[in-house]
This record gives C-alpha cells, structure tokens and sequence, in this order.
C-alpha cells in the first residue's frame, strides 16, 4: 500500500470514529452498515466530507451499502472517483 493510500485510509478511519461512530467501538474489519455506524445521514455526512476533502463527486449510483460498509470499501471508492472525470458530478 502505498503512504498516499495509508494517508487517505488513516483520514478515512478517524472521521468515522471521531465524527461518525458517536462512542461504538470500530475496529478495522468492522462492517460499517451493519454496525449501524453507517446509516443514512451518516452516509450524507461521509460522502460531503469524501467530496470536500479529496475533491471526488460521488455520484448517486455509487451511494449503496457495498461501497460504505468497511474503510477499504471507502478508499476504493474514492480512487474509482478519482480515476473518473469531474465532470460527473452534478
């Protein structure tokens, strides 16, 4: 893994604990839907700061359970965005 992707995957982690998982207990391999910790405003707060933070769109159809539900699921999104034009999103 690269210090970029260790970077963002940490940046990641502590938004979640920190704004996200108001006092749960979250380790690495948690399921973060299933957990509960990622639910619908959650996951408003989560793509608002993804988009703002690493400048990606996160566009509508990209908004379900499977990229949400662990911090690797998360990062890999973030660099499908990445590799996609900003014109994406609306």
């Amino acid at each position: 893994m690269s210090t970029e992707s260790q970077v963002l995957l940490s940046e990641i982690k502590r938004f979640v604990i920190d704004d996200l998982a108001m006092g749960q207990e979250v380790n690495e391999h948690d399921n973060l839907v299933e957990k509960g910790i990622i639910d619908s405003i959650r996951l408003l707060r989560l793509v608002t700061f993804l988009e703002e933070t690493y400048g990606v769109c996160v566009p509508d159809e990209a908004l379900v359970a499977e990229n949400f539900r662990s911090f690797d699921a998360i990062q890999s999104l973030i660099a499908r965005e990445r590799e996609k034009d900003a014109k994406n999103c609306a």
